[in-house]
Parts: structure tokens; C-alpha cells; sequence
């Protein structure tokens, strides 16, 4: 079977085991939580949201910080089992803030939680829902 050679795709390479790929060459490899070295399905769903805040929030805190700033995020989702599907998640931004003042501190949360709501993709689709559809291609269709 010819799979497609571009686009956003993924591609079994063992059982429950998949690596994603998108045009500009990114891989990431794909399975079930008990394989090292692969994330699952619902880590790279948390993994997009906390990318994406930080990434919507970086100018805005670039140019309190400095355009060097290090920082990232942790996040942590929270899972019905019952119901097979996430409840919750939280995205901690992790940042240098030493330099700043209670009040310019108490700003930047602000400014990175605007930014979040206002330019994150992701938690925007995920906040309003996101309806969705499987279906069956036939080979070699792109």
C-alpha cells in the first residue's frame, strides 16, 4: 500500500506503535505509554497546548524578560477513566521572574493569559470544542 508523501501523516511501524511526520521533516514517534521513547496521543495533545501558550506568549514576554529569556512549561491533564477522555489540563509557564516587581509579575500573568486566550490555536479549538470525523480513504489518495 502507497502511503501519502506529504501532508500531516502518520505511519504503523509496530503494533499501537506509529511516528508522525509533516512536510518540513519533524518526526515524532507515537505509541502506548508502556514503550520508552514514544509520547502517547494524549501527551501530544497536552504537549500542543502548553507549545502553543508559550509559543502565543513569547513576543509579549520577550519584551518584559528580554528577547533571551529562558523559560517553558509544565502540563498536567487530568483523565476520566470511565469515560475514556480528559477532564482537564493545566499548563504552568516556568519563568525567570527575580527581576521583576510583585506588580510587573502580577502584569506578565496577565499579559501571557490574554495572549493565551486571544492567539493559542490549540487551547482555543479545545475550549470550544472541536467536532470531528473518521473515515476510510482509499490508497494512494493524498
Amino acid at each position: 500500500m502507497e502511503l501519502p508523501t506529504s501532508g500531516l501523516r502518520i505511519e504503523r511501524t509496530g503494533t499501537r506503535q506509529y511516528v508522525a511526520r509533516n512536510d518540513r521533516g519533524g518526526e515524532v514517534a507515537i505509541g502506548p505509554r508502556e514503550i520508552d521513547g514514544v509520547f502517547n496521543p494524549g501527551e501530544l495533545m497536552a504537549l500542543a497546548l502548553a507549545a502553543c501558550t508559550m509559543m502565543s506568549a513569547d513576543l509579549p514576554i520577550g519584551r518584559r524578560l528580554g528577547e533571551d529569556f529562558t523559560g517553558g512549561a509544565v502540563v498536567r491533564t487530568e483523565k476520566d477513566e470511565q469515560q475514556n477522555r480528559y477532564t482537564s489540563a493545566e499548563v504552568d509557564v516556568l519563568l525567570d521572574t527575580d527581576s521583576l516587581t510583585e506588580k510587573e509579575t502580577e502584569a506578565l500573568v496577565r499579559v501571557i493569559s490574554r495572549a493565551a486566550e486571544q492567539a493559542c490555536t490549540v487551547g482555543r479549538t479545545l475550549h470550544a470544542g472541536l467536532p470531528h470525523e473518521v473515515r476510510l480513504a482509499p490508497p494512494g489518495k493524498d
